[in-house]
Formats: C-alpha cells, sequence, structure tokens
C-alpha cells in the first residue's frame, strides 16, 4: 500500500484517499477508520492517482492522475468512474476545488492550472513557478457548507468522529494504544502521557503494554532522555538550509541573509553561528543561524575563498584560499588574522577540517602534488600524510574519536578513508556522482554503527 493525498468530510463522516500501490485505489472510510471501501478501482488503466478533492455538497469525490493526465471523479458511494477532464502534456499532483472551479498543481508545466467543472471555461494559469508544487489548499469564509456536526458540542474525552448514523452520530477513539473506559464509553482509560507529559521533554506516546515512549520533533534527536539539536546544515548556493539526519524527509531554510555565493560552511554549536566562505564577492561571513543578518568578518585579501572550518576551543575561523595560496586564520568576529599556511604557486588547497583537541588541521590539495595535508594549527609541521591515486581531492571530514579522516575524489568519483597518521587507507566505495563535492562525519551518540557520511553532489 502507498496512500498519498487524503481528504476528510466531517459533515457526512468519511475520509478520502488515494493509494498508489501496484493495485491504484480510491478508499473511503468513515472518520475513525472503520468500514473502509474501495470506492475506485484504477489499477486496469494504469493510473496513478494523486491528489483527491471532495465536493462536499453534491457528495462526489474527484482525483487528478499523474500517468493518464485527467481529472476523474466518482460518488461517495463509488459506482461509474468518469472522466471530467483531459489535461494534455501535463503531470498533476494536487487538487482542490472552490466555487465551481478545479485547481490543480502541474509538475511537468510547473504552474497552478484552473478550469471550470463543467468546461464551461477555457483553461486557466493562476501561478507559474520555477519549481514543483507540492500540494495546494483552497479556502473560503466562511464554510457554506456548516460548522456543526454530532461532535460539535465535545462529548468526547479525545477524539470524536461523526458517523452520519442517525441512531448513533458519533464515536469517540483515544490516542494509540489507550482503550475506551469500560464504565464510560466516551471516556478514555487514563494514559501514562496525561501526567507531566509522560516524563518526554517532547512527544510522548504509548506502546502496545501501556509503557511510555518519548520521540523529539523535527531537527532534534533523543539522548539519554533528553532532546538534543540534530540535523545537517546545507549550502545551494544562495540559501543555507536545515535537514534532519534521522533519514526523514524534514527540513527548512533558515532565515540566514546570503549576499553571494556560499561553497563551505562550518558551524559554532555553542552560540547558534554559522561561518561561510563566498566566493562571489570573495569574503567570509558569519551569522547566527536565527538571524537574517550576516556579516563580513574577512573582505580584503582573499581571492578565491574555498574550505572553512571553526575551532570552538579558541574561538577561531580557519580557510583556504586558492587565488592567494594560502590557509588563513581569523577571530570569530573579524577583529584580525593572520596567514597560517603559504603554499606554492603551484599548490591548490581546498577542503578543510580541524582537530582542535589535538591541535592539527588537515586539508585537501587539488595542485601538482594532489593528496592528503595536516599540521599543527599554526601551520608548522606541514605533512603530506597522503599521495597517489588522487586527483581532485574535494570534501573531507574527520572522524575524531577514531581519528580517521574520508574524503571524495570528484574526478576519480570514490570515497576513501586513511587514518590521520597515513596508515591504513582504503577505497570504501564508488559514488556514481556527476561532480562529487561535500562530505560531512555523523556520529551517532546512541549507536555506533548508525554513524553516517553524508555526501553532496555539485551537479544535482
Amino acid at each position: 500500500e502507498s496512500p498519498r493525498s487524503v481528504k476528510v468530510d466531517p459533515i457526512n463522516g468519511f475520509v478520502f484517499w488515494s493509494d498508489r500501490s501496484n493495485n491504484a485505489i480510491i478508499i473511503r472510510s468513515k472518520l475513525s477508520g472503520d468500514q473502509l471501501t474501495v470506492i475506485a478501482n484504477l489499477t486496469e488503466q494504469g493510473s496513478q492517482p494523486n491528489g483527491v478533492a471532495l465536493d462536499i455538497a453534491n457528495k462526489m469525490v474527484y482525483w487528478i492522475d499523474g500517468y493518464t493526465d485527467q481529472i476523474m471523479g466518482t460518488e461517495y458511494e463509488g459506482g461509474t468512474m468518469r472522466t471530467i477532464l483531459y489535461l494534455p502534456d501535463s503531470q498533476g499532483f494536487s487538487l482542490s476545488i472552490l466555487d465551481g472551479y478545479f485547481y490543480w498543481s502541474d509538475w511537468q508545466q510547473k504552474r497552478i492550472g484552473k478550469i471550470a467543472m463543467d468546461s464551461s471555461t477555457s483553461f486557466e494559469t493562476v501561478v507559474s513557478t520555477f519549481g514543483m508544487i507540492m500540494d495546494i489548499v483552497t479556502y473560503k469564509d466562511p464554510f457554506t457548507l456548516g460548522t456543526t456536526n454530532a461532535c460539535s458540542k465535545n462529548p468526547c474525552s479525545h477524539f470524536c468522529y461523526n458517523t452520519g448514523n442517525i441512531d448513533k452520530p458519533f464515536t469517540c477513539g483515544c490516542p494509540e494504544n489507550v482503550n475506551i473506559d469500560p464504565n464510560n464509553p466516551n471516556s478514555c482509560e487514563s494514559s501514562p502521557c496525561e501526567t507531566n507529559n509522560g516524563g518526554c521533554e517532547h512527544i510522548c506516546t504509548v506502546s502496545a503494554d501501556n509503557q511510555v515512549q518519548c520521540a523529539c520533533n523535527d531537527f532534534y534527536e533523543l539522548y539519554n532522555g533528553n532532546c538534543e539539536e540534530s540535523y545537517l546544515l546545507l549550502a545551494t548556493k544562495h540559501r543555507i538550509w536545515k535537514v534532519s539526519v534521522l533519514g526523514d524527509t524534514a527540513h527548512e531554510q533558515t532565515p540566514v541573509s546570503v549576499r553571494g555565493k556560499v561553497v563551505a560552511l562550518d558551524y559554532d554549536s555553542r552560540n547558534g553561528r554559522i561561518f561561510w566562505t563566498d566566493t562571489l564577492v570573495d569574503a567570509i561571513f558569519t551569522s547566527y543561524i536565527s538571524s537574517n543578518v550576516s556579516t563580513a568578518i574577512v573582505e580584503q585579501g582573499l581571492q578565491t575563498p574555498d574550505g572553512i572550518a571553526y575551532d570552538w576551543v579558541t574561538d577561531t575561523v580557519y580557510w583556504t584560499d586558492m587565488g592567494t595560496k594560502m590557509i588563513g586564520a581569523t577571530t570569530s568576529d573579524g577583529s584580525y588574522y593572520r596567514t597560517v599556511v603559504r603554499f606554492q604557486e603551484t599548490d591548490k588547497p581546498r577542503a578543510l577540517v580541524l582537530d582542535p583537541k589535538r591541535g592539527k588541521m588537515y586539508f585537501t590539495d587539488w595542485g601538482a602534488n594532489s593528496g592528503i595535508f595536516s599540521a599543527w594549527m599554526d601551520g608548522s609541521n606541514l605533512t603530506q600524510i597522503e599521495s597517489g591515486n588522487i586527483s581532485w581531492p574535494n570534501g573531507l571530514t574527520i572522524d575524531r574519536e577514531n581519528q580517521v579522516l574520508y574524503w571524495v575524489d570528484a574526478k576519480e568519483d570514490v570515497l576513501e578513508r586513511v587514518d590521520t597518521d597515513g596508515s591504513n587507507r582504503k577505497r570504501l566505495t564508488s559514488l556514481g556522482m556527476t561532480h562529487s563535492f561535500a562530505l560531512t562525519f555523523y556520529h551517532d551518540r546512541n549507536d555506533e554503527s548508525g554513524d553516517r557520511i553524508f555526501k553532496t553532489d555539485r551537479e544535482h
């Protein structure tokens, strides 16, 4: 099963949804989830039913099909399916209804379309966009179909489901794994989550054996019973994003203001500050993650600022510059800076990571002597720790606990690792990427087997 779009009719007490599995269908159930009924079987048509919309007044359900390029409909009870509209050269995704018009998002044409439900008007483009619109909802105030039903007076302690049945106009429901009170059908038994949220910081749920299970909101991870911030920061030239590390799709754009083009970034998690290099204006910037105000901390003397790393022990920012052939360091407020490493004309320093606890820096070089290098954080004791079969070493990251470096090579299209002393080099995988660019190591404090490496492709 692969449920996609869902719509609710609270007046008549139904839920409708589309399913895009091998057996493509439109399903109806009561609000309580009971009485599941397939009202439209689309399997033989090879359909991909996407968005669902309801005409509550006429008890009709409509859906848009991303494969057959049409809007179809049927009565609440099922029966005859009707093709309402053909949408040639389209890929419809979401669907909504307002005042006798269909509105839908079109992934192929990247627009929102509008047409009368009786086809009495010609097609109209409401909005043209530069991307794929995931969902649309039409809204009208006041809601003329009614605002009351059997549940309007809150007869249940938790959930109330309008049934549309005169003899039994509503049923009550309880949170997951909590039962109806046997002595009161309108009330639920006591849940361990009801007292102090079950001791959970964010989300409390109850297991089948009535035990508390704590969970966290997006961009947080449960560790030792507490919800702690945990996310990736991702740069896409002109924007900086927060992305979940937990394998779900949670992401959001930060309000950080970017003047030019972000190439690399690092994060001061203690103070919530982001630092990044900008190759359009050749400067190094900083901003608080929740702020839309960015400040240039180094603007002079840069040509191609590239890799960047933050030393949280001394509050110092380090960066590489291919144009000036150097690694520089500045205080986090930009009050003063210095050149730490000066390179030869044929060198091209690129990615940079730090190990402040051990006083070491590591960086990649694209130049004539390409490889992986180390130095003390004052720039002394410069050492090439790995060379040979290294062409365009781009992203570099470090597992500080186990003293392992990982890098991606954009030309060789591989991910490799080596111990920080230069031993135990190993090619881990071929990437199949167009241009591997950035890399970061994530340590799962709850389970070491959950340690992960995240990588980006500059072309996708």
